[in-house]
């Protein structure tokens, strides 16, 4: 290998900083300190509802949502699962392509539009890349973080932006079950091996969540080979403005691209950096920020550097503040302001910049006893640079023919 892995590894690094040791005592009691989403979808297996967040003013049960909502399941003990997206695969209507190993390099659309038309979130943060699609899917945290994926069918530019058009995928993490430390290893063929951690502290005004993993392999053939490292730290509070919500991740992945862009022996590396903070603020209320760094280092003949390489270096902040009301039973308007902004700086794309402002409005109705809801929105969206302003409507509907039958429909 011409290129060595540098410095400490990013799972030790992120582990040896992140929270202490965790106890071994196991609880079944969920802390004050999490999101009703989060309570809910933590306990799946205990009864409790599936709540979503997607396509809707406010959580509500998936089977209340009027848009269509798929919900994979990401829930520890699914060995089959090797990454995140592998749950992606069963939905008909995504189609991924995939390059690299472990989910790097890889391309997703919804109902067959483009990779530009399909919006990435973590958490509802924005993790669209602003270099290529292709860096879409290259999530800066260990699967072992999230709870479970949720897919929004059809448009979603209302509530999301106009680059929502033919769908959202969402990645939730999860909650801490309970006061735990876990360990695993696997080896195979090509040289592969992978390690996890996966550590949970409760308590009853906080709770974190420490994961990290590692996995690598030499390849099947020259140029084939890979390395992954992930970890994340995520810790909730509550305080007598609310709950307060801090998530700091990321991730180191390099992939031998043997004949991937023409007939070179060709590497690639990328390095991904995710922190974000969601503040309640009284019941109703809530601010979020968030921020994002990617960089990108192609080589085309890996063992001659100098021939030709390419830097890629994109960041990206985001930040909003929304409010939803209840009117009644059954009825929730969302209001909400959204700000955001995208660089990249390259050694051959040059150096751009470009920031985003929108608001938007959401009246969702699910009233008690009654067969059918209705969403209706809207949001105003703006570019700088001089583009025009961007008028993003939406209205959606369901009818609940009998119990285990609903129709839903949408237009965006």
């Amino acid at each position: 290998m011409v290129r060595r892995q540098q410095g400490i590894s990013l799972l030790a690094a992120l582990l040896l900083s992140a929270s202490g040791a965790c106890g071994l005592a196991q609880t079944n009691t969920l802390p004050d300190s999490l999101p009703e989403a989060q309570k809910a979808n933590t306990s799946l297996n205990g009864g409790q509802t599936t709540v979503v967040v997607l396509g809707a003013g406010s959580p509500i049960p998936l089977s209340e949502s009027a848009r269509v909502v798929e919900v994979e399941s990401l829930h520890p003990g699914q060995f089959m699962l090797a990454t995140p997206l592998d749950p992606l695969r069963n939905d008909a209507s995504i189609f991924l392509e995939q390059r690299g190993a472990g989910g790097a390099q890889t391309d997703i659309t919804l109902r067959g539009g483009s990779f530009e038309q399909t919006l990435v979130l973590l958490n509802g943060f924005r993790i669209n890349d602003s270099q290529t699609a292709h860096h879409n899917l290259d999530l800066p945290l260990p699967m072992e973080a999230m709870d479970s994926i949720q897919v929004l069918h059809g448009a979603g530019s209302t509530l999301h932006g106009v680059d929502a058009l033919s769908g959202v995928v969402d990645f939730l993490t999860a909650a801490p079950r309970s006061n735990s430390l876990e360990a695993s290893a696997g080896f195979g063929s090509f040289g592969e091996n992978e390690q996890a951690l996966m550590g949970e502290l409760m308590r009853r005004r906080w709770s974190t969540r420490v994961t990290g993993t590692h996995n690598l392999s030499t390849g099947f053939m020259y140029d084939r080979d890979y390395r992954n490292e992930t970890a994340s730290d995520e810790l909730w509070r509550e305080s007598r403005l609310g709950l307060t919500d801090i998530l700091v991740a990321g991730s180191d992945r390099s992939f031998g691209a043997n004949q991937f862009y023409g007939n070179y022996p060709s590497w690639e590396r990328t390095k991904g950096w995710f922190g974000s903070i969601r503040q309640e603020l009284g019941a109703h209320t809530e601010a979020d920020y968030g921020y994002r760094r990617h960089t990108d280092e192609f080589v085309l003949v890996r063992a001659d550097p100098a021939l030709y390489e390419n830097n890629h270096i994109d960041g990206s902040w985001q930040a909003s503040l929304h409010r939803t009301q209840n009117f009644g039973v059954g009825a929730v308007l969302l209001g909400g302001m959204e700000a955001d902004g995208d660089s990249i700086r390259s050694n051959n794309l040059g150096d751009h910049a470009r920031n985003r402002a929108a608001g938007y409005l959401d009246l969702d109705l699910n009233p008690v006893k009654r067969r059918w809801g209705l969403s209706v929105g809207a949001r105003e969206e703006g570019f700088s640079g001089g583009f025009p302003m961007v008028f993003a409507p939406n209205v959606a509907g369901s009818y609940r023919v009998r119990t285990t039958v609903k129709l839903r429909g949408s237009v965006g």
